[in-house]
């Protein structure tokens, strides 16, 4: 979907896939995808639901992602990727709630829930001028994540972020750094 699918409103159940959304500059998107995968033979993706923005904002967006079986087919659960477009100017993600659940996710299958990353060119960059603004992201349980959140690209000034109760926990217990975001506890 690229800049077509304003005001998608689907509730998807998907069997083996590698990426179950991949919109790009989506707009009043409200989301539900049951994604199950079960056999470690069937390959994944970087992140099973990518968001990227390019000439158009991402805006208005709510995702509820529901994993079961092999969480390890993925990189990320979610990635938000910053794609620098010649003339496009800075990118920003608006109004964006998403929320994973991993309680269906076999043992030891967790993948990173959440990732930032920017492109110029088609090369990962090291930082960003991508900017969020009333972003919130929450994930039910976490059992084994190496990190809650994966910062690729660094935003160049801090940004808020608005993290749910059970992601808080994770990142304060482990006293786990989120690069470049200004982290805000949502109730």
């Amino acid at each position: 979907m690229h800049n077509l699918g304003d005001g998608l409103v689907p509730d998807l159940d998907c069997q083996n896939v590698g990426r179950a959304y991949f919109p790009y500059g989506a707009r009043d998107h409200d989301v539900r995808i049951r994604l199950s995968h079960d056999s470690a033979e069937v390959p994944g993706a970087d992140a099973c639901c990518l968001l990227a923005s390019d000439w158009r904002d991402i805006e208005r967006v709510r995702l509820g992602l529901y994993l079961n079986g092999f969480g390890s087919r993925w990189g990320n659960c979610v990635a938000f990727n910053a794609l620098s477009v010649a003339g496009a100017g800075k990118r920003s993600v608006r109004d964006v709630n998403i929320f994973v659940s991993t309680r269906g996710l076999n043992a030891g299958e967790m993948p990173t829930p959440f990732a930032f990353r920017s492109y110029v060119e088609g090369r990962l960059q090291p930082s960003s001028d991508q900017q969020y603004v009333r972003v919130t992201l929450e994930v039910d349980e976490i059992r084994g994540a190496t990190k809650p959140i994966a910062v690729y690209s660094t935003p160049s000034t801090p940004q808020p972020l608005n993290v749910g109760p059970s992601l808080w926990r994770l990142i304060e217990s482990g006293r786990k750094q989120v690069p470049g975001f200004d982290l805000r506890l949502q109730k």
